[in-house]
């Protein structure tokens, strides 16, 4: 992954996290046959903050040769004082002392 230009990957929360934090161009290929699907949701999701180009089988050539077109935005950097601040908010935890 380190050495792609581009990765081309299923829906999964880890291969979809994995490849934008190494800030790397990034097709989602949807599986539209799974029931209650969240991982289409997601790959949605990261296509409409325009992270990554979400596709089908059928449109997989067209949108590998289309991608460097595309309007790719970085995503962000996490910050785990956002998640520490959650759980500490959820668990009644005062870090003011």
């Amino acid at each position: 992954m380190r050495e792609a230009d581009i990765i081309i990957g299923h829906a999964g929360a880890g291969t979809i996290l994995q490849s934008l934090r190494m800030k790397k161009k990034l097709i989602v290929v949807m599986n539209s046959s799974l029931m209650d699907n969240h991982q289409n949701e997601l790959a949605e999701v990261m296509h409409s903050h325009k992270y990554a180009l979400c596709s089908h089988t059928s449109a997989l050539l067209s949108n590998i040769v289309s991608i460097n077109t595309y309007d790719i935005q970085p995503f962000p950097d996490s910050n785990p004082e956002i998640f520490a601040a959650i759980v500490n908010q959820q668990m009644n935890i005062d870090n003011k002392h």
